[in-house]
């Protein structure tokens, strides 16, 4: 006795398997091309921001001299300045990339005084004629471990370590009766500091990007202060091909440090932020 077995109208399963593959095959190209777009092989940025500073001195005696000194109230320093910077990514694996980065910034000004206080030990009277200088270079070298990488986001623990060079100068001029006086504080440093983060990376739409890490500098040290850093930057990039986008976004460096010694303790209190657009070529 002939066994036959009904196929179940064979067309249509042959028809949605059809449809199935070429939606795959139109998928998969999309998928990877936003992949390689989060996660390029290499990629330069090139950019540049306005960024504020904010400054400030804390000293205290045990004999009662207390001041804080904000230096752009007090000695005219600049509170707004043009900035440049540079970014190099590398990923000679899927789960591991390197950055190195690079940005500078120099602040100046001048002013007279308006009111007397007392810092480290000397009187500064209403009216001196005051100077700033404050020069940052950062450098950057890190090691991010992408434990998370999937096609439309990314997550990672960063490792590396930042050379931060800071030279600050401060100085006031005035009379007392024939004698003219000039007063200086500085402060400055040019030493690597080790440094952990995190970072994350996500496509919100296609082609748009959202990109951002926050990284903590622990054991900065200027002369005799010591503390620590926090760095954050969050941007969004467009790319406008697979090899070319711009970015825009904002970047905020922070130092909160403290001197103490026998009857005398000091804080310094730095930072940085600002908006910054850039250029991204990638590969």
């Amino acid at each position: 006795m002939p066994i036959s077995v009904k196929s179940g109208r064979p067309g249509k399963w042959l028809s949605r398997l059809a449809l199935a593959t070429a939606l795959a095959l139109v998928g998969a190209p999309a998928a990877l091309c936003a992949e390689a777009e989060l996660f390029p092989a290499g990629w330069v940025r090139l950019g540049g921001g306005v960024l504020t500073n904010d400054t400030k001195v804390g000293l205290a005696s045990g004999a009662g001299d207390r001041a804080v000194v904000d230096l752009g109230r007090d000695f005219g320093l600049g509170e707004r300045e043009t900035v440049g910077f540079v970014a190099l990514g590398w990923l000679p694996a899927k789960h591991h990339e390197f950055r190195f980065s690079y940005f500078q910034a120099g602040f100046s000004g001048g002013d007279a005084i308006g009111r007397t206080f007392h810092w480290n030990g000397q009187t500064y009277p209403v009216g001196a004629s005051t100077e700033a200088d404050l020069d940052v270079k950062v450098y950057e070298l890190d090691w991010t471990w992408w434990i998370l990488r999937q096609e439309k986001a990314g997550l990672g623990l960063e490792i590396g370590a930042t050379v931060l060079d800071l030279a600050l100068d401060a100085s006031a001029r005035f009379q007392l009766g024939d004698i003219i006086e000039v007063r200086r504080e500085t402060a400055s440093t040019t030493a690597p500091v080790p440094t952990v983060g995190i970072a994350g990376r996500a496509e919100v739409v296609p082609g748009l990007f959202l990109d951002a890490s926050a990284r903590w500098l622990s054991g900065v040290r200027i002369d005799e202060v010591e503390g620590d850093a926090l760095q954050i930057q969050a941007a969004l990039e467009w790319m406008i091909t697979r090899n070319f986008g711009v970015g825009a976004g904002y970047q905020r460096f922070a130092f909160d440090g403290d001197l103490s010694q026998t009857g005398f303790r000091g804080t310094l209190d730095f930072t940085l932020d600002g908006l910054q657009a850039y250029a991204k070529f990638a590969w």
